[in-house]
Parts: structure tokens; sequence; C-alpha cells
């Protein structure tokens, strides 16, 4: 993927990132990484309004991407990547960068019931579950459901 954003004139680099919280600290971020993720320079005077964008140290700006995601889109993150750190491989050297999270109004579990406590104690009724996330739209949506 880099090697074709290159040869598209488009910089970029790698960000290596633990899929799991709280792994990877800021204090001691380790050398354990699971997988390796994309991040895309953006030029500065872009206005992207991606929720996956980072600033480095540098001001640099990345749009975090990962390409092994089968149901995420650019411009989001998968849920166990999001507040975790990222070691990025940037042209200034490297650099531990927080990835970000997407706001809770974005992602949501409705729950919704109507019961009926009959007289002996028992209760009867439905539950109904919903999901909005952020990664996913339409078909998506339905097959997360399941």
């Amino acid at each position: 993927m880099a090697s074709m954003l290159q040869v598209a004139g488009i910089r970029s680099c790698n960000a290596l990132v633990f899929a799991a919280h709280g792994v990877t600290r800021e204090d001691s971020p380790g050398y354990l990484f699971t997988q390796e993720i994309l991040a895309i320079e953006l030029p500065s005077n872009s206005s992207a309004s991606y929720r996956s964008v980072v600033q480095s140290k540098s001001g640099v700006r990345y749009l975090i991407f990962d390409p092994t995601s089968e149901w995420v889109p650019l411009g989001d993150l998968p849920e166990q990547e999001q507040g975790n750190f990222a070691l990025l491989s940037g042209k200034e050297g490297g650099e531990l960068i927080r990835l970000p999270v997407v706001a809770p109004e974005v992602n949501q579990f409705a729950r919704t019931g109507k019961f009926v406590l009959a007289e002996d104690g028992s209760i009867s009724g439905e539950l109904e579950v919903s999901k909005r996330l952020a990664c996913c739209s339409g078909a998506e949506q339905r097959k997360a459901r399941k």
C-alpha cells in the first residue's frame, strides 16, 4: 500500500500498533506490536475532517489507516486500535503517538425493552438491541449485528 501511494506521489510511513487496549503504554512502550498500519501524510493546507487524523511533534498531520481491517473505511479506526499508542516511523524518526478515539455518540448500543410483570412474579417481554457503529453502514451494520 505504501509503495502504491509513493508511486502516486503521496507520502506515507508505517505505524506499529498492538491491537488490544492498554498493552502499549506511553511511559514504557516496550517492543510488542501486533500489526503494521499506515500513516498517510496530509498536505499542510488540507482541511480533511477524517476522525483518524493525528499530528506529530514536528507538526506533520497524518491520516491513520488500517488496510487490514475488512469493515473499517478510510478515515476511521477499528475499535481495538482507538486510544492506543502507535510507533510512527516518520521521516523525522520514530515517535510514539496516541491514536484518536471516536466520539461516543458515533458508536452506540441502544437497548429498548417492553416487559410485563405477571401477578405470580414472572416476567415476559421483548428486548431490542441496536448498534450504530462508526466503522460500518448498511450491509456492514447488519453483518456486525450477528
